[in-house]
């Protein structure tokens, strides 16, 4: 909705050397997406030719299903027709890539698969990935019972790995990290302990609209809040080297939390060396491609999804 959002874009290019930026929308402004990314990659012409810009489109469900769900009516036509207008501009960016992202809930648990075979045959697809729906300070529903069972979600999940191994188009090396995060919250969902050593608050954080640092969505103000840029003068290093920063940092390593936030495990898995070296060497060293998956039960009755 901000009008300045493709120069708020353009930032990480003018600052950093981004490979991956990702652009997650409800579809509610399909004219609005398509004008902002058409203005933002105009002021990208000439620089970092290289860096893929990921649209993520979210979908509930099929229909009057997705409509249903996120209380809009005309929501789904409205994602059509964002695709629509992506489709477009693709055809002169080719680092545009569209996404789709569904969210496994107690309300869509059934339509998950439905999402899948309607999206993934489409060729403009690039990408499809799901994360499971957990309560969250900063989305406001920490009174709300959205998380599906574990059986629910192995069943969901089974479903899609096949799917996925199957389609030759998607990324296999996304696909396996991906398949890794699914092992990651049934694990969670089996025991509700932190499976890996989180590094959120050390390999990533949050920068709320408004300046505030945040070490996750999860904590949120309540026990993640680091600092506040508007009070430091922007200066990001004061927050982030402080005795708050340092007391947070040592809360979740101490394990006294525990979440399936997907974005925070991607940047947990980067840290830890030997689930890292497990990956890499099943998709690199290995050059397993397409992946064939079995479902195996340990002693703690977690599920695991091994490659053959």
């Amino acid at each position: 909705m901000r009008e300045d959002l493709p120069e708020l874009l353009s930032l990480p290019f003018k600052y950093g050397n981004p490979h991956y930026l990702t652009l997650p929308t409800n579809c509610l402004l399909p004219e609005r997406v398509r004008d902002h990314l058409e203005r933002f990659f105009e002021m990208l012409d000439g620089k970092k030719p290289g860096a893929r810009i990921y649209c993520n489109l979210s979908v509930d469900g099929i229909g009057q299903r997705h409509d249903e769900i996120r209380g809009v009516e005309g929501n789904f036509d409205k994602v059509l027709r964002t695709i629509e207008y992506l489709r477009e501009i693709r055809n002169r960016r080719p680092e545009l890539k569209i996404g789709i992202h569904t969210v496994i809930s107690k309300f869509n648990i059934n339509d998950i698969d439905s999402v899948y075979e309607y999206f993934l045959p489409l060729p403009c697809v690039d990408s499809m990935t799901c994360t499971i729906a957990e309560q969250r300070r900063e989305l406001n529903n920490m009174k709300k019972a959205l998380t599906p069972s574990r059986d629910e979600f192995r069943k969901v999940v089974a479903t899609l790995v096949e799917r996925l191994s199957k389609n030759e188009r998607l990324d296999k090396t996304v696909e396996t990290l991906r398949i890794s995060y699914y092992d990651f919250v049934d694990r969670w969902l089996a025991t509700g302990r932190q499976p890996l050593p989180c590094f959120a608050g050390r390999a990533s954080c949050q920068i709320s609209s408004d300046g505030k640092v945040l070490a996750c969505g999860v904590r949120w103000f309540e026990e993640g809040f680091m600092g506040d840029l508007r009070e430091t003068g922007y200066d990001f290093r004061k927050i982030w080297h402080s005795a708050k920063s340092d007391q947070i940092r040592r809360s979740i390593r101490n394990l006294e939390c525990a979440c399936p936030l997907s974005h925070a495990y991607y940047s947990t898995l980067a840290c830890n060396i030997i689930p890292s070296a497990k990956i890499y060497f099943k998709k690199v060293m290995l050059k397993r491609s397409p992946f064939h998956f079995k479902t195996d039960v340990d002693r703690q009755g977690t599920t695991r999804y091994n490659a053959l």
